[in-house]
């Protein structure tokens, strides 16, 4: 049986929404996305991917973020046969970025595969931290100096593109690839103004004239100093209402593509 990318999981939670005024803020909303697969090499191992990506964001800056999301996909396997992989996953983190919690559930043709949960602490003076997989046996396991969590990191982007800077490198620790942490390099292009080419025709009128920014993050594995290759890379615009559009996933042997294909802004939790 092939697994899904996994990946596009953590790509999405970090990148997929937010708000920028004059500075990020995270706004709740619920949306949907249309995902297939492309330029697919042998190497890949399955012939062909399609599904689709539900994500909701909830919450507020004082009593934390909540993520649930599922990605359900088709897979069509070099032998002809079919599988349908369905990953789930639910998470929270505190508003001030200190503590962080992931919940996920794989599943291939209705069979469970595996299920983890992992929490993460850091401490925001000292940059330092730690988390734990939990399980039979729980393994401990320490994050990088500064490493960011999710929603951390996505407001740090979203400031960096604000303040007209170009280049950033943070490590960011996401829980959806174990207890691997990623150096995300990103590049920010030129600040523009929202055109119908950005997005489906249905969405436009709703982003006409919007700042946005065009986005590419590239994941290079934290404990691996020297390389020299991504092990993946996602190409996107971040729109001021922090909608991305049109999404470009590029995992070397394959590349995945998201279209936007609903979305729904819900009422802000006001802070207590």
């Amino acid at each position: 049986m092939t697994a899904a990318p996994v990946p596009l999981l953590m790509v999405l939670s970090s990148l997929v929404f937010s708000s920028v005024a004059e500075a990020a803020t995270l706004v709740p909303h619920r949306a949907v996305y249309d995902i297939e697969s492309s330029d697919i090499t042998s190497q890949a191992g399955f012939k062909s991917l399609t599904g689709r990506v539900a994500y909701e964001l909830s919450g507020s800056q004082c009593d934390g973020w909540s993520v649930t999301y599922r990605v359900a996909n088709r897979i069509g396997n070099a032998n002809g046969t079919e599988d349908v992989s369905d990953t789930r996953m639910s998470s929270w983190e505190a508003g001030d970025g200190t503590e962080f919690r992931v919940d996920q559930k794989h599943y291939i043709n209705n069979v469970l595969i595996n299920e983890k949960r992992i929490t993460a602490n850091r401490n925001a003076a000292t940059g330092d931290g730690s988390g734990v997989m939990k399980g039979d046996n729980d393994q401990p396991f320490q994050l990088p100096p500064q490493t960011l969590f999710p929603a951390d990191h996505q407001k740090h982007v979203l400031d960096a593109a604000i303040k007209g800077t170009m280049h950033d490198v943070t490590p960011l620790f996401e829980g959806s690839d174990d207890d691997k942490t990623f150096r995300v390099v990103t590049v920010i292009g030129k600040q523009k103004v929202t055109s119908v080419q950005d997005l489906p025709q249905k969405f436009a009128h709703e982003f006409k004239a919007l700042r946005a920014w065009p986005v590419t993050m590239s994941y290079y594995p934290a404990a691996d100093s020297q390389a020299d290759q991504p092990s993946y890379q996602a190409s996107y615009t971040m729109f001021e209402n922090g909608v991305t559009g049109s999404m470009r996933i590029d995992y070397g042997t394959y590349i995945v593509k998201s279209v936007l294909n609903s979305i729904e802004i819900l009422p802000a939790e006001p802070c207590h």
